[in-house]
């Protein structure tokens, strides 16, 4: 299912938003070239992989006292949400920034990790659900529901949008498909998740004047994954072969905890490539604007990075999805940590290529804790 997500998304944000941006704004161009580049060496890498895996056979299954830690993280994470204002995230980057840098480490460990894991452990739980008591499931799935007011997600479309492709991408295609005619779950599921974005939509209307208007800032604008392009494009920092400028990579300090320098770059809002090319190339003020994957790779490397970056991403989605389909993804703890958090790390087409990257890593530590030690090989239940 991945592969038709990343699709869809890149589709989007690549070629179609900005094309209809231009339709609204006469004196934007966007170098739409660019996109179908990188559309097409998505597709391109995702046909060129060829299936080689064996059906798996085992599966990980969560032992028995790790639903207790789940219900105790969970009721940490809403206590410290409350206690230093992290339930409202939309007060702006500059804000929000300074708050995650003064958090205590130990409040921001507890953050981290339930945000981390909050959809590995609902995967897990859900294909080892023949297995589970009913008194687990309810203390599982119980917790998982009642943080999510506590997440930010009910002011936050974006962050709604994560949750649901998150969830989508770990799916057979044939499960999808078959859900769609035979269980009321997915649909109940995807009532609330709509019910949700419209309410946080309506939310953020209601500071507009016009309907119009809302529209084109807040879908338009938000989906031209082509934005910071074309900006860096009409000041000369767009080139056919990149700039190779190894400066951009200077914000992936902030990745590294207990370093000073990386508590300044997030008091900062320095914490991704976005910010590097608005302030020091662009010599803006601002901290945030719409962004996507192509933005990294061009601006480095060129058309030439753009077609090795994507077609890489391509084939790497279509392996996931292979494992997926294989039922290899809760196979074994290194596998099964390094696709959690590839997958958690990708799914969404609007974030910078290099940040990306890096979070991986900061996602396979935490995700490998879950399934080596709070998790033990079964056999897997056939249907």
């Amino acid at each position: 299912m991945f592969k038709w997500v990343i699709l869809v998304q890149a589709l989007v944000y690549f070629c179609m938003m900005p094309l209809i941006r231009q339709t609204y704004d006469g004196f934007y161009d966007a170098p739409v070239i660019y996109g179908a580049i990188a559309f097409v060496s998505l597709l391109v890498g995702i046909v060129m992989h060829r299936s080689m895996l064996e059906q798996g056979g085992t599966i990980l299954v969560p032992k028995k006292w790790l639903s207790i830690v789940i219900f105790g993280m969970c009721i940490a994470y809403a206590y410290v949400s409350i206690q230093y204002g992290l339930i409202n995230r939309r007060r702006g980057s500059e804000l929000m920034a300074e708050i995650f840098a003064t958090l205590p480490l130990w409040v921001l460990l507890i953050v981290r990790t339930v945000e981390i894991i909050f959809v590995p452990v609902a995967i897990i739980y859900s294909k080892n659900i023949e297995r589970l008591s009913t008194e687990t499931k309810v203390v599982v799935f119980g917790s998982l529901a009642l943080v999510i007011p506590f997440m930010g997600l009910i002011d936050s479309r974006g962050r709604l949008l994560v949750i649901f492709l998150s969830f989508l991408i770990f799916l057979k295609i044939s499960t999808v498909i078959t859900s769609l005619y035979k269980s009321y779950k997915l649909y109940i599921s995807m009532v609330m998740a709509l019910g949700l974005f419209i309410y946080g939509s309506a939310l953020r209307a209601g500071s507009y004047v016009r309907s119009a208007d809302y529209y084109i800032t807040e879908v338009v604008r938000r989906l031209d994954g082509l934005n910071l392009v074309t900006d860096l494009r009409d000041f000369g920092y767009i080139k056919a072969f990149g700039n190779f400028d190894w400066n951009m990579f200077t914000p992936l300090i902030s990745k590294i905890p207990f370093l000073e320098a990386a508590r300044q770059a997030k008091m900062e809002g320095r914490t991704s490539t976005k910010q590097y090319l608005l302030q020091d190339v662009l010599g803006e003020a601002r901290l945030d604007t719409s962004n996507s994957l192509i933005t990294d790779p061009l601006y480095f490397a060129g058309i030439p990075g753009v077609i090795i970056a994507f077609l890489g991403l391509g084939y790497l989605v279509a392996k996931f999805d292979d494992c997926v389909e294989k039922d290899r993804l809760l196979n074994k703890p290194f596998a099964t940590a390094l696709l959690l958090s590839f997958g958690l790390s990708f799914c969404l087409v609007e974030k910078d290529f290099i940040g990306t990257i890096a979070s991986i890593a900061q996602f396979f530590i935490i995700c490998y804790v879950l399934v080596k030690y709070c998790c033990e090989e079964n056999l897997l239940i056939r249907n």
